[in-house]
């Protein structure tokens, strides 16, 4: 993958040229001009790093089949805590979030995780592991499907399954499994 940003770009620009292709609405469209507007404005490293935050983030969203009102409110919350993001930004970021069935494929997954771990520093990735489970955990439950991409991603970065277990530990009480 030549770099994150500019596969975001070019898979955007890739839909919203295809006019006619199923599935997209005009309001998609829309949005993922937004997005590839406000990415613009960011300087590289910095767009680079919260879309690869966000697109992981929304991975684990994904996970059950559908991203909840409360998953996105959770993953604006999540980005809101960086220093720096405005908050259109971080709506942005977040759309980004929702769209992201539409621009990315399943391929995708491993290289944005191999990539945000290229940039990211030890500190940075325990708090996406902290707020992936934040995000699954957002409508009170924790499912199965969720927590085995949250350790799917665990292993992507790097860590070891008692690094998972351990902050899995911190939702005890939201996982599904235990219920």
């Amino acid at each position: 993958m030549a770099g994150f940003i500019e596969g975001i770009k070019a898979k955007i620009k890739n839909i919203v040229e295809q006019e006619d292709q199923e599935g997209t609405s005009a309001t998609e469209l829309k949005s993922l001009q937004n997005i590839m507007q406000e990415l613009e404005h960011l300087p590289d490293i910095a767009a680079k790093f919260l879309a690869s935050f966000a697109f992981i983030l929304c991975r684990v969203a994904y996970a059950d089949g559908h991203v909840s009102p409360e998953e996105m409110e959770k993953i604006k919350k999540v980005l809101v805590k960086w220093d720096g993001l405005t908050e259109k930004h971080t709506e942005v970021i977040a759309n980004m979030a929702r769209m992201q069935h539409a621009i990315f494929s399943s391929t995708d997954n491993y290289l944005v995780v191999r990539e945000f771990k290229e940039i990211a520093n030890q500190e940075q990735i325990n708090q996406l592991l902290y707020s992936l489970f934040e995000v699954a955990a957002s409508d009170d439950s924790i499912t199965s499907a969720e927590s085995d991409t949250i350790c799917m991603i665990t292993k992507e970065l790097g860590l070891t399954h008692d690094q998972f277990i351990a902050m899995r530990s911190q939702f005890r009480d939201k996982l599904e499994a235990l219920k």
